[in-house]
């Protein structure tokens, strides 16, 4: 009986070092008391929960305790607390778990892997496969791709950078010569069209349909041609070819003189010269289409074509 009362003032010692943080008196074996009448006044003190979860460590204290108590029954002892022994966890915060250096290398180095195979898949689907599955068009009903499709051999419309500048042989439009300079800037072979597809559909590039109104414009006002209904259609055509591309460049305002019609001088704001574009090599089209005429129409005569499809 003396050793049993001993342990339930030991378990009530031991709830008051929990709750206060103060060493542990270890008394003698008092006489009296109650343990159900002690572990309930406890219990009142610790909120709801907490008092049946931290009763099995009290109970784990007592027997250590109790074992101290048969060797000097009378004395003090220092407790020490175990580490898990904090007020925190008797009034119901959870521990701090502190997890390992390896997890958290393993943590990174999976994050990483997922990063990597994304990439890589990314890469896949936008840069391998479509070289390796290209996909077929018939080139009928419109199955075709909404730009013209350059085969490798002719090059890569790589992105360049040039500069608009003066240009006086293009700037003399009524020259006798100002004629074949501009038919240049059409493809020989076919004038900017092509046929594609099993069938043979014909097909025009919307660049070359832009420099052929250019080139009609100028027949119309060097006075080489008066079909003012073709002319209608250019106008609206590069007006919208102007819009709908959006070259959005800056260009810095410079002022110049000049002279005007009754030899005055003047001074005007020139922009849009000397000023670097982002633009797309056209060399390789130029050279396919050539090409791709070639093999089309192996006899067939050029102008004879571009005259009836209003490109003469």
């Amino acid at each position: 009986m003396g050793l049993g009362r001993g342990m339930y003032g030991i378990v009530e010692q031991i709830v008051q070092v929990y709750i206060s943080g103060k060493e542990l008196y270890m008394p003698s074996c008092p006489t009296g008391g109650d343990l159900f009448m002690r572990l309930s006044s406890i219990k009142k003190t610790l909120r709801p929960g907490v008092f049946v979860v931290a009763l099995p460590k009290f109970l784990t204290r007592v027997a250590l305790h109790s074992a101290a108590n048969l060797t000097n029954m009378s004395g003090k002892g220092d407790y020490a607390r175990l580490p898990e022994e904090t007020d925190s966890f008797l009034h119901g915060d959870e521990p701090t778990v502190k997890r390992p250096l390896w997890f958290l290398i393993a943590i990174g180095y999976l994050a990483m892997t997922v990063v990597n195979v994304s990439i890589f898949c990314y890469q896949i689907r936008h840069s391998i496969l479509p070289k390796i599955f290209k996909p077929h068009y018939t080139y009928v009903n419109g199955d075709w791709p909404q730009e013209l499709i350059v085969p490798d051999k002719y090059g890569s419309m790589n992105e360049i950078t040039t500069q608009f500048n003066d240009s006086a042989q293009w700037e003399d439009i009524l020259s006798p010569d100002a004629r074949a300079l501009w038919e240049t800037t059409l493809p020989p072979k076919g004038r900017g069209y092509l046929k594609l597809g099993g069938h043979k559909e014909l097909f025009g590039v919307t660049m070359y349909h832009q420099l052929h109104c250019l080139v009609r414009l100028r027949a119309v006002i060097a006075g080489e041609n008066e079909d003012m209904g073709h002319v209608k259609h250019c106008f609206n055509y590069l007006r919208q070819g102007i819009l709908y591309t959006a070259d959005i460049t800056l260009e810095d305002g410079r002022s110049t003189t000049e002279k005007g019609p009754l030899g005055e001088t003047k001074s005007v704001v020139r922009s849009g010269y000397d000023v670097e574009h982002k633009c797309r090599d056209s060399t390789p089209v130029w050279n396919y289409l050539n090409e791709k005429w070639m093999q089309d129409f192996p006899v067939h005569d050029i102008m004879d074509h571009a005259a009836e499809y209003g490109q003469a």
